[in-house]
């Protein structure tokens, strides 16, 4: 969670190990990358120039996954206007006004924050979330009770 204090702005991301875990989710990924480009090369015939280039862009493609798997995972940001469900995406705010209750879900071994909203629609937070093994963020309840304060504080009812 970073806190941006003149702007009253959190923002709540995966935890470190949190993003351990979703590049170890791109292994197999890569994995697969890899047994396509070796079926395909074997088509081809083994060791032609362009199984090489094809097994040199793999291996580019295959670092630039792992590193950049946990760039995938979204982040939620809340200020005083309201929440962010994606922090990227400047249309995704959700005014606290607009806020009946925050909860949370839990659904396949993850805890998730949830927005009921008054018109009825429940829109699920990317983050904070916390689930099992590498998923699991000890901090999950603070940074709920943050939000919940937060809601309290800018527009939920009196």
């Amino acid at each position: 969670m970073k806190t941006g204090q003149s702007a009253g702005l959190v923002i709540f991301g995966a935890t470190r190990r949190q993003l351990r875990g979703q590049q170890l989710w791109a292994i197999p990924l890569v994995i697969v990358m890899w047994a396509g480009v070796a079926g395909l090369a074997a088509a081809r015939g083994l060791l032609t120039g362009d199984a090489a280039i094809d097994l040199g862009v793999l291996l580019v493609v295959s670092v630039a996954t792992l590193l950049t798997a946990p760039l995938w995972v979204a982040r939620t940001a809340a200020d005083r206007s309201g929440i962010r469900v994606n922090h990227r995406r400047p249309r995704s705010l959700v005014p606290w006004a607009d806020i009946a209750e925050i909860q949370t879900i839990r659904k396949r071994g993850t805890e998730r924050v949830a927005l009921r909203l008054r018109a009825g629609d429940v829109r699920r937070l990317h983050a904070p979330y916390s689930g099992r093994w590498l998923a699991n963020d000890p901090a999950f309840d603070d940074k709920v009770e943050t939000l919940r304060t937060m809601w309290r504080r800018h527009g939920a009812p009196a």
